[in-house]
Parts: C-alpha cells; structure tokens; sequence
C-alpha cells in the first residue's frame, strides 16, 4: 500500500499556531493525519496554512502546493478576508474556485473537503457568515465535502474553545476536527 499524502491548506487556524497550552499535537491536521493513520492506512500530512494568509495569498502560493500530488485536502481559509471585508465576498469565491482548479489539476481523483471558519468574537470579522455562506455554494456547485466548523460551538461558546476570539484553542481544535472527520470518512481515497 502505497503511502497517501494529506495536504491542509489555510490559516492560522490550519498552520497551528500555538496559544495557551495547545501544541501541535493538538490542532487539528494533526489530528486528521492521526486518525486516518489508524483507522484506514499510513498518511503524510503536509501543512501549508500560513498565519495571516487571506484566499488572495493562498492563490498566490498555489505553486508550492502543487509539489506534491495529494490525495485528500482541507482548505480552511476565510477568517482573515473577513477582517473589515479585506477580501470582497466575490473574490473569495473565485479565489476558491481558483485553488479548487488547480488542485484538480495535479491530482483529478483527489477529495477536496472546505472547512468554514470557525466561530469568532472579533468585532473585524462581523460579516464573517457571509464567507461562510459563499464557500458552502463553492462545496456544493463542485460536488465537494464541506465541514461546518462554524457549527463545532455556538458564539456564546467561544470564549471556552478560543483563547482569542478567534484561533481555536486545544478544546476547540478537538469540537472542530469531529466535524472534519465525519467528512473525512467519506472520501474516496479512503473507501
């Protein structure tokens, strides 16, 4: 059996950066990798969120991305274009759209799950629902998995799964890696 490769694309929330007490064990690509590993077969997960990145940068860095033909892919990004609508809600979408396309293109089989972010209490990020609201037409129009991780805790939660307001902290990695599972356990790769 051959060895699979895992890529997580995003932001801070992906690349893992490392608040309180949570370590990288802890985040939730990791976690993915972990369980994949021991439920279904060897994985290498390769993490490219990078803190700070908005759908613009990621689309600027589809090159480094395309090193490596990846058999599953989480793209958690959204966060940071909402800060004051820094990236218009139209261009998130074609951003989307982009990387979705050239994924496609170096591994056409490949599963490709979107993640909405997560719940924040920063007042910059008020018109977050409106990226959440966009990416899941980007999942649905490409037939594509999608995990709520809005839906992992309430806002009235936040500040018990996010140190921050925004960056899930280890309890809240834990509440959005089960709504990723369950949509890791449908790909094909694994089936």
């Amino acid at each position: 059996m051959n060895l699979g490769y895992y890529l997580a694309l995003g932001d801070s929330i992906t690349w893992a950066s490392v608040t309180g007490t949570t370590k990288g064990s802890d985040f939730y690509a990791m976690k993915v990798r972990d369980a994949i590993a021991a439920n279904y077969r060897p994985i290498k997960l390769v993490n490219n969120g990078i803190g700070g990145i908005t759908s613009n940068h990621l689309v600027q860095n589809m090159h480094w991305c395309t090193r490596v033909v990846p058999d599953i892919v989480t793209i958690g990004i959204g966060m940071n274009d909402a800060v004051n609508g820094y990236v218009p809600v139209s261009n998130y979408k074609t951003n989307l759209q982009t990387v979705i396309d050239t994924l496609r293109t170096v591994n056409p089989t490949g599963d490709i799950i979107l993640c909405t972010p997560s719940q924040t209490t920063d007042p910059k990020r008020s018109t977050i629902q409106n990226y959440r609201d966009a990416m899941a037409e980007v999942a649905s129009a490409n037939g594509m998995g999608l995990a709520r991780f809005d839906l992992a805790y309430t806002y009235e939660e936040v500040a018990t799964y996010s140190d921050d307001g925004v960056n899930p902290n280890k309890a809240g990695h834990q509440k959005i890696f089960d709504k990723l599972w369950k949509e890791v356990q449908k790909v094909k790769f694994l089936n």
